[in-house]
């Protein structure tokens, strides 16, 4: 899957989409990492469970790139939950190369 820009939402369905992410992220129900990452898995199975997979990447993805909200890459992923962390992984890919992003900044 090509995750450039995607054009398929209107910058509304993106910026509510954005803020109800940053919500679920505050929710003490989402699994952080030092309570400042929010694991995009945690954020996806209690807040999104009926949500394609591919349609929430997509979505968190753009709005990551209209600077909606911002998503980061898990570097210590010895010192957590590796179920977790695959979980939550998301790629995007572009001519340049792929990123990969497990985090939801908080």
């Amino acid at each position: 899957m090509n995750n450039a820009m995607n054009t398929e939402w209107t910058q509304t369905e993106l910026t509510n989409f954005a803020a109800a992410i940053k919500s679920a992220a505050k929710h003490p129900a989402t699994k952080t990492y030092y309570g400042e990452l929010a694991f995009i898995g945690s954020i996806k199975s209690e807040f999104f469970p009926r949500t394609d997979r591919a349609t929430f990447e997509a979505m968190l993805l753009a709005a990551h790139q209209e600077g909606l909200l911002r998503l980061q890459r898990a570097d210590l992923v010895g010192a957590m939950d590796s179920k977790l962390v695959e979980s939550s992984e998301v790629t995007l890919r572009s001519q340049w190369g792929k990123a990969d992003f497990h985090f939801v900044a908080v």
